[in-house]
């Protein structure tokens, strides 16, 4: 059975209308589509956080367990790395273990971030006192900017370690006892505070280089 097509006559005003309310409806179901296609995904974006989570906290904790597990394997060897090598270690921030066919090696350390004591606000203000009693000429002027280059901070607030190292070199090129004393004070304020500790795993290529074994997330 054939479809039967019924012609409507309509005036201008009522296509127009019946376009508008096309449009209208055409527009509606549009939005409805994507709106239902936006909670599905939603939807989809939890079921796999919930599903997936779990497994890494129990990846999380494997790591801890493994790490915490070479520590203690390790314990002995550095106990004993002092007396048996005849080195201090108490201030060695990395040690390394290598395989018997030496392809292989770890690494155990801590990392360190610089830290100051409050004294050390005292000598940066000796060494602005300096730069202030300069003669401001084009000579000093460039000596001015190294020298606040070197006491810039990080973001943090922070300053850094390598760069007063470079200051307390800048400042013996002067025969002025407020800037080698600032410098001097800030030195002495230096208090290197440990964070985290690390495991590093490593083993030679075919080239011979050294490759890290991957025990992270981001490295793997």
């Amino acid at each position: 059975m054939s479809e039967q097509q019924i012609q409507v006559t309509m005036t201008q005003e009522e296509a127009q209308a019946f376009q508008a309310y096309k449009e209208r409806r055409d527009k509606e179901e549009r939005e409805a589509r994507e709106k239902a296609d936006r909670d599905a995904y939603r939807e989809l974006s939890k079921e796999t956080v919930d599903r997936v989570f779990p497994r890494l906290v129990e990846l999380s904790g494997q790591l801890k367990e493994a790490k915490s597990g070479v520590y203690e394997s390790f314990g002995d060897l550095l106990e004993t790395k002092a007396s048996v090598m005849g080195q201090e270690t108490a201030g060695q921030r990395s040690h390394s273990f290598s395989s018997s066919d030496g392809t292989r090696r770890i690494i155990l350390g801590y990392y360190v971030r610089d830290g100051w004591d409050e004294t050390a606000e005292d000598g940066v203000e000796l060494v602005k006192q300096y730069v202030r009693n300069l003669a401001q000429d084009a000579k000093t002027q460039e000596a001015v900017d190294i020298i606040m280059e070197l006491l810039a901070r990080d973001g943090k607030g922070n300053l850094k370690l390598e760069n007063i190292l470079k200051l307390e070199q800048t400042a013996q090129k002067y025969e002025a006892e407020d800037l080698k004393k600032g410098v001097a004070i800030i030195k002495e304020a230096y208090r290197p505070e440990r964070t985290k500790d690390f495991v590093r795993a490593q083993q030679k290529n075919s080239l011979g280089k050294w490759v890290d074994i991957a025990l992270g997330m981001t490295e793997a």
